[in-house]
């Protein structure tokens, strides 16, 4: 596990710290024909499994063509499950109390049963036809609990194509950027300027003006958040207790998790729309209050009010109660469409102007790509792209520092981690707040992204805090890193007035192109 303040939240440009452990349900990835004992031969209550359907093995991984054409093997993939009420105690299904599981993502009649009712045993078993997958599949569950106030046990695991698919998408699905120019008139003049936002709906089919509601976008960090009163009928919960922290100004909401269709306004030929996902599990919270230690939170504290779309990739729970550690999980990667969001390709372009959900042949013309690694701990995500950057004003050796790199919306500032020993003398300056370190103003830097010989995108710029010009941030902090060489950039968001951003979740890419 690595702890590491790399998810910039960006509602409110807080540095949040990641956990890069493996999530509860990476258990295993294999296929073919599983036999499990079903899980609920447990006896003892645990109170970390509470309002959980698990399954194991927690991901799958089907041998799939990567030709539409082409015909794979057959499977049968059997899974076992396991029930826990609010206290952590197994449940056993019934007739009265069945779990009810959903596929999601699958071309029609690929995997089958799409739907199915749990009523006795601890297990389910799946087909798969050898067709075409070109995305990973999503299965999920849920019960209702005996007792009052209502209560869902949920559990989610993914469905992996283990061969990598080629093609494209057919469709992508453009979306507005929202701008209230009076609660924040920066955005009428630059929409890089404030945070990003969309206007939409968490729980409700075909939401109304009146219903929709502007949610800050984040490729720092993972999950949806919503106010508890804001959830549409459509929302399957409550289930378990979940919280998410930001260390940086100690402001922590807290409520429960649900299983939710989110809805977010689009526009097509000239006309408006709207886009909806598969149903995630989202977090509705009710509390928002300071961690202790916090004084700027004190001061200031949080109210439960947070719109929140989270939609990085390499971006794992905060803590102790932040369960969003899948590519499930993400608004931006589960979207439905008629033939099941099988014609979507998983990713997404964000520019200085507006976002492209869905990547299409045509969407990729003109980006210059960094292929990135998958991630050994995340089934089915990818490790941060690989970067660097650079002082090259000063003389110092070596003035260049190369690992990864997060481009995050979230955040006009940039975070630098290295380790205090490495760091040039002259980039090093105590903050003006008495707290940690800056670089100091007038300082010439660089970021690329890639390697130093094989870069994709490439910028400089002067550091002037006062008046930040392009792809400059509105500051550049210093922060140690979970380890003595660990190298690690947060541009912030400002880089987007110089390049659009591209995430290929299907191929595990991210491209750059100038922006016009």
């Amino acid at each position: 596990m690595r702890m590491a303040t790399r998810c910039l939240d960006c509602a409110l440009s807080d540095v949040s710290a990641e956990k890069r452990g493996a999530p509860w349900w990476a258990v295993s990835v294999l296929a073919g024909v599983i036999a499990f004992v079903p899980g609920s031969s447990f006896s003892a209550a645990d109170a970390a499994l509470a309002n959980q359907v698990v399954f194991n093995p927690g991901t799958v991984s089907l041998t799939n063509p990567v030709n539409p054409k082409r015909q794979g093997v057959q499977q049968q993939v059997a899974l076992a499950l396991a029930v826990y009420d609010q206290s952590g105690n197994p449940v056993q299904p019934s007739p009265g109390q069945p779990v009810e599981i959903r596929v999601y993502g699958a071309p029609e009649g690929v995997i089958t049963p799409s739907s199915m009712q749990v009523t006795d045993g601890g297990g389910v078993t799946i087909s798969y036809s050898g067709g075409y997958i070109p995305n990973p599949v999503t299965l999920e569950a849920y019960l209702k609990l005996s007792g009052s106030p209502d209560s869902y046990a949920i559990g989610t695991i993914q469905i992996l194509p283990k061969n990598p698919v080629a093609g494209m998408g057919a469709k992508s699905f453009s979306v507005p950027y929202w701008c209230d120019t009076h609660a924040d008139p920066n955005c009428g003049q630059s929409y890089v300027q404030s945070p990003l936002k969309v206007l939409a709906a968490v729980g409700v089919a075909s939401p109304g003006a009146d219903q929709l509601s502007a949610y800050t976008i984040d490729t720092g960090s993972l999950g949806v958040v919503v106010p508890v009163g804001e959830l549409g009928a459509n929302a399957i919960g409550p289930a378990g207790p979940g919280v998410k922290f930001y260390n940086s100004s100690g402001n922590t909401y807290s409520g429960n998790y649900y299983l939710a269709p989110v809805t977010i306004a689009a526009s097509a030929g000239g006309g408006s729309t709207q886009v909806q996902t598969f149903p995630i599990m989202v977090l509705a919270i009710d509390k928002a209050y300071c961690a202790p230690g916090y004084k700027k939170c004190d001061s200031h504290p949080p109210t439960p009010d947070l719109h929140y779309l989270g939609v990085g990739f390499d971006r794992n729970g905060t803590g102790a109660g932040d369960s969003f550690n899948s590519p499930a999980y993400n608004a931006f990667l589960q979207i439905d469409t008629a033939a099941n969001g099988a014609d979507v390709n998983p990713g997404y372009v964000l520019t200085g102007t507006g976002i492209g959900i869905g990547i299409s042949t045509g969407d990729i013309k003109g980006f210059s790509a960094v292929k990135l690694t998958p991630s050994a701990e995340v089934p089915g995500d990818w490790n941060a792209a690989p970067g660097c950057y650079a002082f090259p004003g000063i003389g110092s050796v070596p003035n260049r520092f190369c690992g990864s790199l997060l481009m995050d919306v979230g955040t006009p500032e940039m975070f630098l981690e290295l380790n205090p020993d490495r760091r040039p003398s002259k980039a090093v300056k105590p903050s003006s707040s008495g707290h940690g370190y800056t670089v100091p103003a007038g300082t010439v830097m660089s970021v690329l992204a890639g390697s130093p010989g094989h870069a994709a995108m490439k910028y400089k710029f002067s550091y002037e805090p006062e008046e930040p010009r392009g792809p400059a941030p509105s500051s550049v902090t210093w922060v140690d890193p979970p380890a003595p060489q660990s190298v690690f950039a947060n541009t912030g968001r400002n880089f987007l007035n110089s390049f659009d951003y591209l995430y290929d979740a299907r191929h595990g890419k991210v491209g750059f192109k100038p922006a016009q």
